[in-house]
């Protein structure tokens, strides 16, 4: 994938700089870039397009300073490495559509964006009159930006259900607005679980978030028009265990897991997660 500056004349566009390489070759297609913050967002789509039920479309974004790049993802690998970089956007999530991407993406008149994009529904993959040929309707949903990159509807990805409509004109405003945390119906909190280090004991009860699909860390919402996502609190728990006389003695922790939504996972599994020290 190439880039170049281009002035736009009377009935055309006229190249301006030599084209660059913004990309490697044999990964992204359907590009599209926009400027948010002093920082230029380049979207490309990745992956088998067109393959029904078992299409693995999806969208994956880099940043720059300067629209020709270089462009790198959240972890900093340039989308030109090797090893290519490329921060998820939209993917598979489980509900009927696959092959999320191809997508566009713009800022309705109320402030908030959205992207439009091409998926396949895994029930309903192939038109009737052209067996083995893959329909790809166009779907419109939210994209919001947490910790400086874009994700749709906060990490959910696809929905399977209506959304609220953009604001197509101006003084309209968008009845969509950004939620990242959302408390699963499965109670107040879910059971005790425990963990066992160097012979200390540690519990802690948890209430459950719903966080972005972000590994490792911890989202936030830029917009500040949405609470912000809470994390299960540090907690202290002394237990009594022999100390190398005979003797028992008291031994208070205090910790945190290591990544939340992963702790949060295995808890739902009933398994134990191991404590960062």
């Amino acid at each position: 994938m190439y880039g170049a500056h281009v002035t736009l004349t009377d009935d055309d566009l006229e190249t301006t700089s030599p084209a660059k390489m913004v990309t490697i070759g044999n990964r992204y297609e359907g590009a599209n870039v926009v400027k948010r913050g002093g920082w230029y967002y380049l979207f490309g789509s990745a992956s088998n397009c067109c393959n029904g039920p078992l299409t693995g479309y999806s969208v994956f974004s880099g940043r720059s300073r300067d629209p020709l790049g270089p462009f790198v993802d959240r972890e900093g690998v340039s989308l030109l490495a090797g090893r290519v970089g490329g921060t998820p956007v939209i993917s598979m999530n489980g509900n009927r559509w696959v092959g999320t991407g191809h997508n566009s993406v713009f800022r309705d008149f109320d402030g908030q964006w959205w992207t439009i994009y091409h998926a396949a529904d895994r029930t309903d993959p192939y038109f009737a009159d052209e067996p083995g040929f893959t329909k790809r309707p166009a779907l419109l949903d939210p994209l919001d930006w947490i910790d400086g990159w874009p994700t749709v509807r906060a990490g959910r990805w696809a929905s399977d259900r209506p959304v609220p409509v953009p604001a197509a004109q101006p003084g309209e405003r968008t009845a969509y607005r950004p939620d990242p945390v959302r408390p699963q119906r499965l109670g107040k909190q879910l059971p005790e679980f425990s963990d066992e280090f160097d012979g200390a004991t540690l519990s802690d009860s948890w209430s459950w978030v719903d966080a972005p699909r972000l590994p490792g860390r911890t989202a936030s919402l830029e917009d500040g028009s949405a609470s912000r996502p809470r994390t299960p609190t540090s907690s202290s728990t002394t237990t009594r265990r022999p100390s190398s006389r005979g003797r028992r003695r008291n031994v208070t922790t205090s910790w945190r897991p290591r990544s939340v939504s992963t702790c949060l996972k295995r808890a739902v599994a009933s398994t134990s997660c191991r404590p960062a020290w």
